[in-house]
């Protein structure tokens, strides 16, 4: 199956362990509204403690906003680096749109 890691645990997963990837979207960083940033890259500090004062960077130039339906049926986002295709690799637009409809699992690296 496929898999989609995070670094932390984040809110907007909801203690989800797999989704559908549902849409693709490329954007520049600069496109993003501060609202979707504070979304997309909140996470807890501390896995199960109420203070959730980290953010994940986000890097500038081009990126791939995912969109999932998790298992508890609560859609979330999230951000990765558009990445060009060497070594006859996909870059990462076209591989996450050859993945849309499909599951992954959610692996957060952090617990």
């Amino acid at each position: 199956m496929n898999k989609i890691k995070f670094s932390h645990a984040y809110p907007k997963l909801h203690d989800q362990t797999g989704a559908k990837l549902l849409y693709v979207e490329v954007r520049d960083r600069k496109e993003l509204t501060d609202n979707f940033v504070e979304y997309d890259t909140r996470y807890y500090t501390n896995y199960g403690q109420p203070s959730m004062d980290g953010h994940y960077p986000l890097p500038d130039g081009k990126l791939v906003i995912l969109v999932f339906l998790g298992n508890h049926f609560i859609p979330f986002t999230t951000v990765r680096p558009w990445k060009p295709a060497y070594g006859g690799m996909k870059d990462k637009e076209e591989f996450y749109r050859s993945k849309i409809g499909q599951l992954f699992d959610i692996v957060v690296d952090s617990l």
